[in-house]
């Protein structure tokens, strides 16, 4: 649509929705002099409130809160006001036809700009578009004057998604209940900002743990090294032909990291047309940074919902338990204007042991494990015991110098340690040994599970006489004393 038919659609909207000065109608003699006219600019949160009359008077009751940095205009519509409207008495709908009929070929407007733009104030919210004539001469003769007045220009903060109607007023001005003529009249234009909604974590569900009951409950989200978390983030999208930049950052806490590309999604917009994607142009180079064009898709989203939606992933340098958060910020040329409250943050977790001699309590070094869960799959470890999935063999893990095996990143919950390989000159442990991975468990020293190991037994030395000797003699010295015995009771039975 061009530029001259949206104005003409925009006066449309003005006619229809500015009942204040109907009553201004019925002044017929043109009125001398001249009248300011103040606007009020008020914002909204969220919705654009019921419908309220101006009185051209200050109304303190107005609702919202100052808004600075807005700019208007206004037009003389003068001549069309005092040809079509004034005259015509026509009705909301014949004023729209009239209005199109007088559109012509939408290439240029009849309206001449009776006052320049002006910004709203700091504080206040307020501009003042002083002696505006109440009359206009046309044609040899003097009509009452009626202006335009459109909000051409948004503030880039706070982020607006529904501009100010545009309003039409008839001079003269009456105060409310008399016949004098308004010559300070105070207007109440208002915009709407949405509230941008809380960056989801979507599949938290899946994470989530409790532990205790009732007020005592502890709930947290534990996960492990390569876990997928899918998150989305509501935008309320501006009027983008109004900025000269518009970004959505998201920059992850260490041990997190867009698990792929291809999991960022922005629904009916064009990667590399409406939009490009910096994967590397977060402080910390983790995230991303979505920069918006001025695309005729972009556009048409103004005032409305963008959700976006992707998948971030742990990475190997997550923390042990410890909170790892992740940030979303919007920027407005170049400035923060949106802080997303992170949703809850991710834990993973860890377990050490101690490997020992048994009866000594020395430290072993060299042996074995692997670690097993409930379905019998074994999980896999990189050189730094740092969790990486799970298959049916595992890796082995070896305790170190100090006997130490540690494992991590990881979630809570019951797990069984398999002995593969005893030091040498200790007995491998046979039976499997059944551990719990918790919450802050890691660094807790009475977390630290021991694993005795015990010699091997010493074993009779082969090749010499040995215990046989000691076995031979033993046989004569009894076969000598059965003889002894034998001979002693056939004497006694003599």
């Amino acid at each position: 649509m061009s530029t001259g038919r949206k104005l003409w659609k925009i006066i449309v909207a003005a006619l229809l929705l500015v009942p204040l000065f109907v009553g201004a109608l019925g002044a017929n003699a043109a009125e001398a002099g001249t009248a300011d006219v103040t606007l009020h600019k008020r914002v909204f949160q969220d919705t654009m409130p019921t419908y309220k009359n101006n009185t051209g008077e200050i109304m303190p009751d107005f609702g919202g809160t100052p808004l600075a940095g807005a700019g208007f205009t206004v037009y003389d519509v003068s001549d069309y006001y005092d040809t079509e409207i004034r005259k015509s008495g026509a009705t909301p709908a014949s004023v729209q036809d009239l209005i199109e009929i007088a559109h012509g070929d939408g290439t240029t407007t009849p309206f001449e700009v009776a006052a320049a733009e002006q910004l709203t104030a700091d504080g206040t919210g307020e501009t003042t578009f002083a002696n505006l004539p109440l009359t206009k001469s046309v044609s040899g003769k003097t009509i009452d004057a009626a202006y335009l007045i459109i909000e051409t220009s948004t503030p880039a903060n706070p982020e607006i998604t529904q501009k100010a109607v545009p309003m039409v007023i008839a001079m003269p001005i009456l105060v409310p209940g008399t016949k004098n003529v308004n010559t300070h009249v105070h207007l109440y234009p208002k915009n709407v900002t949405l509230t941008d909604k809380q960056k989801e974590f979507v599949n938290e569900e899946l994470y989530k743990v409790t532990i205790g009951e009732g007020e005592d409950a502890v709930i947290f989200n534990s996960v492990q090294i390569g876990d997928p978390l899918n998150y989305k983030i509501n935008v309320n999208m501006p009027d983008i032909s109004k900025l000269d930049s518009f970004t959505v950052i998201d920059e992850p806490g260490v041990g997190m990291d867009l698990a792929d590309p291809n999991s960022l999604s922005l629904p009916g917009l064009t990667l590399g047309t409406d939009y490009t994607v910096d994967y590397d142009g977060t402080a910390s180079g983790r995230g991303f940074v979505i920069d918006f064009k001025d695309t005729a898709a972009v556009r048409a989203l103004a005032g409305k919902v963008l959700t976006i939606t992707y998948t971030m992933t742990l990475t190997a340098d997550a923390p042990i338990d410890t909170a790892i958060n992740n940030q979303a910020s919007i920027q407005v040329d170049g400035q923060t204007t949106t802080q997303f409250t992170p949703p809850n943050p991710v834990f993973t977790h860890g377990k050490q042991f101690k490997k020992v001699n048994g009866q000594t309590g020395e430290e072993l070094a060299g042996a074995k494990f692997k670690v097993k869960k409930a379905d019998g799959k074994f999980a896999k470890f990189d050189a730094n015991g740092k969790f990486d999935g799970w298959d049916v063999d595992g890796t082995e893990i070896s305790s170190d110098a100090d006997g130490m095996v540690r494992i991590s990143g990881m979630r809570v919950g019951d797990y069984t340690l398999v002995e593969t390989e005893a030091p040498d000159g200790y007995v491998l442990v046979d039976a499997e040994i059944l551990f719990s991975i918790v919450k802050d468990g890691y660094a807790n020293p009475q977390d630290i599970e021991t694993v005795n190991n015990f010699r091997k037994g010493l074993l009779p030395s082969t090749g010499g006489s040995g215990i046989y000797a000691f076995l031979i003699i033993g046989a004569m010295m009894m076969g000598g004393a059965y003889i002894w015995f034998k001979r002693s009771k056939e004497q006694a039975e003599v």
